[in-house]
């Protein structure tokens, strides 16, 4: 991609189709996007190009040793970038999603190793935001999750925000109007059998552990 920015304002509850599919073109072709997910705008890429990931630690200057989660759209992109997920973490999935929860889960031999910083464990979480969701409707691959701000700045609820010089350097903007402030998601592995929060966030740990325990009963 060329680096030329088109913002494009969208509606947040009924996104327009054809502009859906513009994005996931500019995506598809190793573009990336700015776009609208729970509280903050994320930058979305291909999560399984090495080119496209290579790119969005460029755009952020994240440093290499930290890896990126990623935004699915359903099941199938989930087991794109994952490994092998046991019961509890599906079943839990099916409770939880969409949104509020990343799952640290094995990646899968396809996911760049770029994007798991030279880990083994990808965060993958089912997007709950109409637009993103709907956009990855017309995509056959999950994207990257991470948030739109230069590494060590605020992530940021509302375009007008944005770090001028990453916004001049992606390819399109979706711009939903202000976000509703959030917390992050709650981050959780499923660890021979038992939940470990590895970060507190939207979804009340007591909420998830309940779960697990009602979930993780046999028959």
């Amino acid at each position: 991609m060329n680096g030329a920015t088109y913002r494009l304002r969208i509606d947040p509850v009924c996104p327009e189709v054809a502009l859906l599919r513009q994005v996931a073109g500019i995506i598809a072709s190793g573009g990336a996007a700015v776009v609208p997910t729970s509280g903050v705008y994320g930058l979305a890429a291909d999560a399984l190009s090495p080119v496209a990931v290579e790119r969005i630690f460029s755009l952020k200057m994240r440093p290499k040793s930290k890896p990126l989660s990623v935004l699915a759209g359903s099941m199938e992109q989930v087991e794109q970038v994952a490994g092998r997920l046991d019961s509890l973490t599906r079943a839990l999935m099916d409770e939880l999603w969409p949104g509020g929860v990343t799952f640290v889960v094995p990646a899968a031999d396809r996911v760049p190793p770029a994007l798991l910083a030279g880990g083994t464990t990808v965060g993958v979480r089912l997007v709950s935001h109409p637009v993103t969701a709907a956009l990855l409707q017309f995509m056959d691959r999950p994207v990257t999750g991470t948030s739109a701000n230069v590494s060590g700045r605020p992530a940021v609820s509302r375009i007008r925000d944005l770090d001028q010089d990453l916004a001049s350097e992606v390819d399109i903007i979706l711009d939903s109007g202000p976000l509703a402030a959030a917390r992050p998601s709650t981050v959780v592995a499923v660890e021979e059998g038992k939940v470990r929060i590895i970060r507190p966030g939207r979804v009340p740990a007591a909420r998830i552990i309940e779960a697990a325990r009602r979930l993780g009963k046999p028959g």
